[in-house]
């Protein structure tokens, strides 16, 4: 973010502090020099208000929250980042009384580092706009530190002794930062660029630090140490063989001067905090759909909870939550009931999606069973609510699923209902009923392996991504038949609320036990069929399973088949 530079920029005066201008009545203005105080003051209006449609601007990144934008040079200033961020909601608003603000922590970062010595974006300016004590908007102006590439595109270009030896300097330079008191708390691949030494060439390369709000001006400690280190190195899974990855940790520690015997435990703790890194951050990921972001809004009262995409119409679901509610109205509406047991409703409807299309969707909703039950649910999340989250995740780690509209949950601080809303896989029968019909829907044995290999890979690939489906029955997953000799059958998991684990690894139990569900189906499927699916199967896993296996999985059925009340011998598998 801020421009090219061997050498450190040398503050040419104190930073100027003054009122903003009347024009957008900024409470706070600070320039870092005299020299560009006028300069500053003339443009930043159109630095407040849209840089976006400012001559030769790039958008870098844009949000709810914030704004990044390029400006190019345009003499007496050269190249510039300009931030824009916005303080949403009441407790960041109470927050921002009581600490400082990201501009002005980046800002005085950015000097504190330049005079350490520390290759850091220059700052030029930052601004903040606030009602009383409220800070409602901040802006921060950096020079363009360019010419140098990211860490992970640096060692990626490089091979064999080269890349070794800038393994080993990128571990000398971040230990050589943490010891001088710089602690880059988010110490990620995109906040690191590297400059080569004209005299020391890879071995003296230097780190350049970006994002200087996690910057934190104190040495780390030794448990701080390991997570920066499995933060980088989590960073840089695409680019480093998880060897490279080990040996980085070793040279961090040897450049850290721990003592031989502790190096290798501080490898085995930084390649542990990087698995630990990488769950935490899929799980954040997988619960941005609860919470108001770019993709997801959220409106919550004291009685109603509504969870949608940004582009589905918050009347649409609405109106499909009040159908649920009343049978007159579902029949106006001419919805077509699937399913009505109990405390759940399933009917599907035809509906405009929000942007102007007709669709078909598939509304589900489900009450809870008493008080109790909600008060759990209070808890755990409904069981609407465990859907659309797994339909976010699956969908995100690529695995197959009807796309999830939205989510309103009611009932007063705890849900006594709740209204999934997602779409209708058109065309699509359930496995249960084609393997009802399998001999007649693929007559030749060509057509049954492809199928079930096709089917075997898509269930592997849903428990490769440590996915575990509390009823993997074959009333679960809907099918799409190909059309033509050409295509392929689609699979589609349904009932999410079942999904139980979204990583980490799956217990072996927990596959025997998919198995077993899956192996519950007609004897039309022959034990020659299953076969091929538990090869397909095993061979998108990348496992075997031994004969004691297979053998537990049979065990297991029998086990259901009895707790059922059903007979094995008639009606269980060959």
């Amino acid at each position: 973010m801020s421009r090219t530079a061997a050498g450190t920029h040398v503050l040419a005066a104190p930073p100027v502090e003054e009122p903003a201008a009347a024009w957008a009545e900024p409470t706070r203005l600070v320039i870092e020099s005299s020299e560009r105080a006028a300069e500053v003051r003339a443009r930043l209006r159109g630095w407040a208000e849209d840089p976006a449609r400012l001559p030769g601007a790039r958008l870098v990144k844009q949000g709810r929250k914030r704004t990044v934008v390029r400006l190019p040079e345009q003499a007496p200033l050269p190249a510039i980042y300009v931030k824009q961020e916005r303080v949403l909601g009441g407790y960041e608003r109470i927050k921002s009384v009581l600490r400082r603000s990201h501009a002005r922590v980046e800002y005085e970062n950015g000097l504190a580092l330049r005079a350490m010595g520390v290759l850091a974006p220059t700052p030029i300016c930052y601004a903040e706009w606030s009602d009383g004590p409220f800070l409602q908007k901040t802006l921060t102006a950096f020079e363009e530190l360019a010419g140098a590439p990211q860490v992970d595109a640096f060692l990626a270009a490089l091979r064999d002794e080269e890349r070794k030896r800038a393994l080993a300097a990128v571990a000398r330079a971040l230990a050589s930062a943490h010891a001088r008191g710089v602690d880059l708390t988010d110490c990620h691949r995109g906040n690191l660029l590297v400059f080569a030494s004209p005299e020391g060439g890879i071995d003296g390369l230097r780190l350049a630090v970006l994002d200087l709000a996690s910057v934190r001006l104190r040495a780390p400690d030794e448990e701080a140490r390991v997570l920066r280190v499995g933060q980088l190195i989590h960073s840089l899974r695409e680019v480093l063989l998880q060897s490279e990855r080990a040996a980085l940790a070793r040279k961090y520690a040897a450049a850290a001067g721990l003592p031989v015997t502790e190096i290798g435990r501080f490898e085995c703790e930084s390649l542990e905090a990087e698995r630990e890194v990488h769950e935490q951050r899929e799980r954040s990921r997988d619960r941005r759909c609860l919470v108001d972001s770019t993709e997801f809004a959220v409106e919550r009262s004291a009685s109603r909870r509504i969870f949608r995409r940004r582009d589905v119409a918050l009347d649409m679901l609405v109106s499909l939550a009040h159908l649920g509610k009343d049978e007159r109205a579902l029949e106006s509406a001419g919805a077509r009931i699937l399913h009505s047991e109990g405390r759940n409703l399933g009917f599907v409807v035809d509906g405009n999606d929000g942007r102007g299309e007709r669709r078909r969707f598939f509304v589900k909703r489900t009450r809870a069973s008493s008080l109790f039950g909600a008060l759990v649910d209070a808890v755990r999340g409904s069981r609407g609510r465990r859907a659309w989250k797994a339909a976010h995740a699956l969908a995100r780690r690529g695995v197959p699923t009807p796309k999830a509209y939205g989510l309103i949950e009611e009932g007063p601080l705890m849900p006594l209902s709740a209204t999934l809303v997602v779409e209708l896989i058109e065309g699509s029968v359930t496995l249960r009923e084609i393997a009802a019909r399998f001999p007649d829907l693929f007559p030749s044995r060509s057509a049954r392996a492809r199928f079930l290999g096709e089917l075997g890979a898509a269930v592997g690939k849903l428990h490769s991504q440590c996915v575990f489906h509390d009823d993997l029955a074959t009333k679960n997953i809907l099918v799409q038949l190909p059309k033509s000799s050409g295509e392929s059958a689609r699979f589609h998991f349904i009932d999410l609320d079942a999904v139980r684990s979204v990583g980490p690894a799956m217990p072996r139990e927990l596959y025997l036990r998919a198995l077993m569900q899956l192996d519950d189906c007609p004897r039309t499927v022959s034990r020659v069929d299953r076969l091929r699916f538990l090869i397909a199967y095993e061979s998108a896993l990348g496992t075997r399973f031994p004969k004691s296996d297979l053998a537990e999985v049979r065990r297991m059925l029998r086990e259901r088949f009895l707790r059922s009340k059903r007979d094995f011998a008639k009606d269980g598998p060959h």
